[in-house]
């Protein structure tokens, strides 16, 4: 009996030592970033922010108000942090900041948060909570451009607080579901009309991965609330299809993307009201298309996209939105976006594993009309309007 007894207390005892040591795996932070220096030249007035390092489309009307900058804000530092089990999963947390955000008072290179999430992996299970790419920006899939927006306003860019879970069929497809709120990307609209709406936008989206391939589909419904005092909303719903191909000596990309109420994205896009009082959404199309080499010293790619304004289903006055304005047709300035494209060649030169070089041009075409109260308010008597941008951009990585 003794034996037995010593037996299990030294089964016990050992379990223990390895359960502590397990317990006690250490957390390791790993730092991660890059020094980015960038240099560009706007031949017109434009419509930019952060210092014009955000380029979106030429002004209307406007000829004059060419501008040279540059610029180091998008310089930006994070840390990727490990340590011990939790819950029975391996996690993680990353947080991550730049220096292109603004004040409030005018002032820019203000630090601002760009990521900070946990991350828990179970087997075929994830869950991940905190503020990181909307689901709308699939990090596996975007334009290469040199600029650091990544071609908006035709390819969306936000970053939301969120709760996402993820399961893994198998090894190639993987369903993910999306809880996402705002914070410093949000809705040109009333503030917190999301959160006033007390429905958080709802994603669902799927991926599959296979050797160089790489595709997504990504539905997503949203509420915003513009008047706290009722509950009339706004309604849209969104979806995209994202393309990748990495072939031996060149990667293509592509992706298309419709729905309404788009601004949040910073992209075109809003909302009116109809005859009855209640919101209807404008709703936005839009598609990209990304090519470059494979060559680890020097890079050429080419990135094109479009956008356009495709209305409301049913008459109406507009509200709110980017790109379009309470301008009517009164007035003769003529600055609502029917349409827009850019072209953007671009050549990369790699020194080495931590530097690179790129020079870009942008070409962007807009047609600019006016949109009209009472109707589906896509622009009508446009006007086209180009403008030109060159970029260098000089990076460190670590």
């Amino acid at each position: 009996m003794k034996k037995i007894t010593l037996l299990l207390c030294s089964l016990f005892l050992i379990n223990n030592l390895f359960a502590q040591e397990k317990e006690e795996k250490k957390i390791s932070v790993e730092l991660h970033g890059f020094v980015g220096v960038e240099a560009f030249y706007v031949d017109k007035a434009s419509t930019v922010s952060r210092e014009g390092s955000v380029y979106l489309w030429p002004s209307a009307g406007d000829k004059d108000g060419a501008m040279t900058d540059i610029s180091a804000a998008h310089s930006r530092i994070g840390a990727h942090i490990t340590g011990p089990d939790a819950f029975g999963a391996t996690s993680k947390a990353v947080i991550e900041g730049d220096f292109a955000g603004t004040s409030g008072n005018g002032a820019d290179n203000v630090l601002r948060l760009r990521h900070a999430y946990i991350n828990l992996s179970w087997d075929k299970a994830s869950l991940t909570v905190g503020q990181t790419w909307h689901p709308f920006f699939l990090a596996e899939n975007f334009p290469g451009t040199v600029k650091f927006d990544c071609g908006l306003p035709v390819h969306p860019l936000s970053r939301d607080p969120q709760i996402k879970f993820g399961y893994k069929l198998n090894e190639k497809i993987e369903v993910l579901a999306y809880l996402v709120s705002q914070s410093a990307f949000r809705d040109v609209a009333p503030a917190n009309s999301l959160e006033y709406s007390k429905t958080p936008e709802m994603d669902a989206q799927v991926k599959y991965t296979s050797n160089g391939l790489f595709a997504a589909a990504t539905f997503g419904y949203k509420t915003l609330q513009p008047n706290p005092a009722d509950d009339k909303q706004v309604k849209s719903i969104r979806m995209n299809l994202s393309l990748r191909n990495k072939f031996d000596a060149f990667t293509v990309k592509a992706e298309g993307i419709y729905g309404g109420a788009m601004s949040d994205l910073v992209m075109i896009g809003g909302y009116g009201v109809n005859e009855s009082g209640d919101y209807v959404a404008i709703n936005t199309a839009a598609a990209w298309l990304d090519f470059h080499t494979n060559s680890k010293k020097i890079q050429p790619g080419l990135a094109i996209g479009y956008t356009q304004n495709m209305g409301t289903s049913e008459n109406a006055n507009f509200e709110a939105g980017r790109g379009s304005n309470i301008n009517t047709a009164d007035d003769p300035l003529k600055n609502d976006i029917a349409d827009l494209l850019f072209i953007m060649p671009r050549v990369n030169f790699f020194g080495g594993s931590k530097a690179v070089f790129g020079l870009e041009y942008q070409f962007t075409s807009v047609n600019f009309g006016h949109i009209t109260n009472g109707t589906d308010l896509i622009p009508t008597d446009t006007e086209n309007v180009t403008g030109g941008r060159i970029l260098a951009s000089l990076k460190y990585n670590f």
